[in-house]
C-alpha cells in the first residue's frame, strides 16, 4: 500500500515542472484578461455540468466495479460497465447538444453584469468547449476501469503526454489563435490521453470493447448505488456556480486572480486526492469486505498520515515562500502589482485550505469504501451549503479572500463529523493526526526564525529562484532533522530504506 502510493506520488511529482512550466506559459500569453475569464468560466461550466450529472457514478464506481467483480465474476462486472458507458454516452450526447444550442440560457448562471457583447462572446466560448464533456467523462471512467484492475501508473503517463502536446500547441498557435490555442490545447490534449488510455484497455485484455447489448437494468445499479451523492454532488456544483457568479462581480479579471492563485494549491490537490481516490478505495472495499479491520486501519492511517505531511509541508513552504513563487512564475506578464498582490495572498490561504479539503476528503472515501453513502452524502451537503452561505453573505465585507476561508472551515467541520463514523477505533488516527500537527508547527516555528535570520544576510533584488531554492532546502532539511527527533514513522522508515540500498550497493 505505503510503496504503491509512493511510487505514484512519485510521478506526480515529475509532472509538476511541466504543469508549472504550463502556468506561466499561460500567465505570460493571456494574462488577466477578459478572454481569460470567458474560456474559465465556459470551460468550468461544462466541468460543473459534468460532475454534477456523472460525479456520484465516477466516485462511486470503483467500488461497485470491484464488488460486483469479486461476487459475481469479472464477466459480468464487464458487461454492466458496458451498458453503464452506453447510457452515459447516449445521455451526455443529449446534455452537449442542448448546451450548444442554448448557451445563453447556461451563460446566464454564471454571469449577472456582462455587457451584451461579453455575453455573446461567453456563448461563443460555451458552443466551443461543450464537446469537452463527452471526452472528459469517457476518460475518466475509462482510466477508473484501469485502477479496479491495479494499474495506476499508465493513466499519469498517459496525462503526462497529453500535457506535454497541450503545451507545444499553445507555443506554436498562441499567436494566430489567441485564447483559442488553450481551448484547442485542452482538447487535443484530452483526445490524446483518452487515445492511450484505450489502448491500455485493449492491451490489458479487458474485453470491453466487444459486442454487448446494453441493458438499462445494469446502468440503474451503478446510478442506484451512487444515488445518495447526487444531492451533496449537485449542490457542490451549485456552489461553484455561485462563487463564479459572486467573482465575476468583483471586477474583469476577477476570475483570472482566483484561477492563478489557486493553479498550485490545485496542482497539489490533484495529486494527493488522486493517489487517494486511485489506491485507497479499492484497498479499502477490499479489507472492509473480507472484514480485516487490521488491514483497513493500518491503509487508512498511512495515506491520513501521509496526506497531513505532505500537505502540511507544502502549506508551510507557500507561507514563506509564496511572493517569490507567484513572482518567478507570473511576473513576466502583465499582470499589474496590485492583482498580484491578491494572487499571493489567496495562494496562501488556498494552500492551508488543503489541509482541511485532505480531512474532509479520506474520511468521505472511508465512509464510501464502508457502504455508509447517506452518511457521507449528508456530510458532503452540510459542508457544500455552509461554503455556499458564507460565501453569500461575507464576500461583499471581505471580498474574494472569503473563498479560501469558508473552503476551510467548513470542510474541517464535515471531517471532524465523518470521523464519528469510522468503523473502528479512531485511536490511532488520533494520534497520528496529534502528533503531525505537533511537528508541523515546530517546523513553522523554526523556519521563521532560521529565514529571518537568513534574508538578513540576503542582499536586496535577490533572484527569486535562489530564495526559493534556499527556503525548500532549508525546509527539508529541517523536516527530515525533526521527524527523526520526534521518531516519525514516514521518516525513519524511508531513512532505514535509504541505508538499505546503499548497503546493497
Amino acid at each position: 500500500m505505503r510503496r504503491a502510493s509512493a511510487i505514484l506520488f512519485l510521478i506526480k511529482l515529475l509532472k509538476i515542472p511541466v504543469s508549472l512550466y504550463s502556468y506561466s506559459l499561460m500567465a505570460t500569453l493571456f494574462g488577466v484578461s477578459l478572454a481569460k475569464d470567458q474560456w474559465l468560466l465556459a470551460y468550468s461550466l461544462i466541468i460543473i455540468i459534468d460532475l454534477a450529472i456523472w460525479g456520484p457514478l465516477n466516485e462511486t464506481f470503483r467500488v461497485k466495479f470491484i464488488t460486483v467483480k469479486e461476487q459475481m465474476g469479472q464477466k459480468t462486472a464487464l458487461q454492466q460497465t458496458q451498458s453503464l458507458l452506453y447510457f452515459i454516452f447516449l445521455f451526455s450526447i443529449a446534455v452537449v447538444a442542448f448546451v450548444m444550442l442554448k448557451p445563453d440560457i447556461v451563460s446566464s448562471l454564471l454571469v449577472s453584469d456582462y455587457s451584451e457583447g461579453q455575453r455573446e462572446g461567453l456563448n461563443h466560448m460555451i458552443r466551443i468547449v461543450a464537446p469537452i464533456l463527452l471526452i472528459n467523462q469517457a476518460t475518466l471512467i475509462g482510466i477508473s476501469i484501469l485502477n479496479a484492475y491495479d494499474i495506476f501508473y499508465i493513466p499519469e503517463i498517459a496525462t503526462f503526454a497529453s500535457q506535454l502536446c497541450g503545451i507545444f500547441i499553445m507555443l506554436f498557435t498562441a499567436q494566430q489563435l489567441g485564447i483559442y490555442s488553450l481551448v484547442l490545447s485542452t482538447m487535443l490534449g484530452l483526445v490524446i490521453l483518452l487515445t492511450l488510455v484505450i489502448i491500455k484497455i485493449k492491451h490489458k485484455k479487458i474485453d470491453l470493447f466487444g459486442s454487448f447489448s446494453p441493458r438499462f437494468g445494469d446502468f440503474k445499479q451503478y446510478f442506484i448505488f451512487a444515488l445518495p451523492l447526487f444531492v451533496p454532488y449537485c449542490i457542490g456544483q451549485f456552489n461553484a456556480l455561485v462563487e463564479k457568479r459572486l467573482v465575476t462581480g468583483q471586477g474583469v479579471g476577477s476570475v483570472s486572480i482566483i484561477d492563478f492563485s489557486k493553479k498550485f494549491p490545485d496542482m497539489v490537490n490533484a495529486i494527493f486526492s488522486s493517489v487517494l481516490l486511485t489506491i485507497l478505495i479499492p484497498v479499502l472495499a477490499r479489507a472492509f469486505v473480507k472484514k480485516d479491520e487490521q488491514a483497513y486501519t493500518k491503509n487508512f492511517v498511512q495515506v491520513f498520515s501521509l496526506g497531513i505531511l505532505g500537505l502540511g509541508f507544502f502549506a508551510i513552504y507557500m507561507f514563506l515562500a509564496s511572493q517569490d513563487l507567484m513572482c518567478f512564475f507570473y511576473g513576466n506578464s502583465d499582470i499589474t502589482p496590485d492583482n498580484m498582490i491578491k494572487i499571493i495572498d489567496l495562494n496562501v490561504l488556498y494552500s492551508v485550505a488543503l489541509i482541511a479539503i485532505f480531512i474532509y476528503l479520506i474520511f468521505s472515501m472511508g465512509l464510501l469504501a464502508i457502504g455508509k453513502n447517506r452518511t457521507s452524502a449528508f456530510a458532503s451537503t452540510v459542508t457544500q451549503v455552509l461554503v455556499i452561505l458564507s460565501n453569500i453573505f461575507f464576500v461583499n465585507r471581505f471580498g474574494v479572500i472569503i473563498f479560501p476561508i469558508s473552503v476551510f472551515i467548513a470542510h474541517i467541520l464535515g471531517g471532524i463529523y465523518m470521523l464519528c463514523y469510522y468503523p473502528y477505533s479512531t485511536k490511532a488516527i488520533s494520534i497520528s493526526f496529534v502528533k503531525n500537527t505537533v511537528m508541523l508547527f515546530v517546523v513553522l516555528f523554526f523556519m521563521t526564525l532560521i529565514m529571518r535570520g537568513i534574508n538578513a544576510y540576503l542582499p536586496s533584488g535577490t533572484v527569486h529562484l535562489f530564495r526559493l531554492t534556499v527556503i525548500g532546502v532549508v525546509q527539508l532539511v529541517l523536516f527530515i532533522l525533526i521527524g527523526y527527533l520526534v521518531r516519525l514513522e514516514e521518516i525513519t522508515s524511508s531513512i532505514v530504506l535509504i541505508k538499505r540500498k546503499l548497503g546493497r550497493s
